[in-house]
């Protein structure tokens, strides 16, 4: 049995060598669970070394980071949009509301702006 980081470089050489991997078969390629791959690949992942896909990873590119980071900024995004939502209210007239810079507070502020325009 390999270590973590020996599994983790032979991921890269696999995904360097094929283009993609897929989960279930580098699971049963190491002899370990879904889960410890998943595991690897999103470790392997936030370093920007792969791009994290459905079921698997891709050799990492300044596009598919770009598409990558897009919908996870489209994600986020939502659920700020759904957060400001529902904070907005909560909100009493006479209530004296701090907006620390953050998306959360962005999308509220863009909230308040609709609501007093």
């Amino acid at each position: 049995m390999i270590n973590i980081i020996e599994r983790q470089n032979e991921v890269l050489n696999l995904i360097g060598k094929n283009g993609s991997v897929l989960v279930p078969h580098l699971a049963q390629l190491f002899e370990v669970s879904s889960v410890t791959i998943r595991s690897d690949l999103n470790q392997l992942s936030m370093k920007r070394l792969i791009t994290r896909c459905r079921g698997g990873a891709i050799a990492s590119t300044v596009l598919t980071r770009a598409i990558s980071n897009h919908d996870y900024d489209m994600q986020i995004s939502s659920v700020d949009e759904i957060f400001a939502l529902s904070a907005i209210k909560l909100i009493e007239n006479g209530d004296v509301v701090y907006l620390d810079p953050n998306m959360s507070s962005k999308n509220l502020a863009m909230c308040f702006s609709e609501l007093f325009l």
